[in-house]
């Protein structure tokens, strides 16, 4: 392997890394899961399409940051779960995709540095690694939105029976 593929490595190594910090500064605020690119197409099927490829079997087995950092919000609905977790979880997801797709299109820089077929061999690697990550995000992310709305409605049906029984 050439010095050129070991300096590409390195780049691939240290933009991965870096990832991770840089979404902590992403604002969720201003992330909206029904704009581009977050938005469902209608070629997704709400998420169904991936079925197809049997996510459902792999995704969990993916790596996940919120396993390896603690403080990380994990990506999981539970049954103490608010609309406002749920909310959260979107936009996590969002973030998540956002930082995938930007390394994705980071990591082309690999095909300069190493041009030839070490750069696309590590190129390969870096959509391998990056792209069942977005896919899993956009999978989850029609599931918690349909969560959100079903708590929202029992939230508020828990709201309404409480306001009738003060009153």
């Amino acid at each position: 392997m050439s010095k050129r593929f070991w300096l590409s490595v390195l780049y691939v190594l240290t933009i991965g890394f870096l990832s991770n910090f840089a979404a902590l500064f992403v604002d969720r605020k201003k992330l909206s899961e029904s704009k581009f690119p977050f938005r469902l197409y209608g070629w997704e099927k709400n998420g169904r399409l991936y079925d197809r490829i049997a996510i459902r079997r792999w995704k969990n087995r993916a790596p996940d940051m919120s396993r390896i950092f603690r403080k990380l919000m994990p990506k999981q609905v539970r049954a103490d779960t608010t609309a406002a977790d749920i909310v959260s979880l979107i936009k996590e997801t969002c973030v998540s995709e956002l930082v995938h797709l930007c390394l994705l299109i980071l990591s082309l820089a690999v095909l300069f540095i190493c041009p030839g077929w070490e750069g696309l061999l590590l190129y390969s690697l870096c959509l391998l690694g990056n792209v069942p990550f977005i896919i899993i995000q956009r999978y989850n992310r029609p599931q918690y939105q349909a969560a959100f709305e079903r708590l929202t409605r029992r939230e508020e049906r828990k709201r309404l029976a409480y306001s009738d029984s003060v009153v």
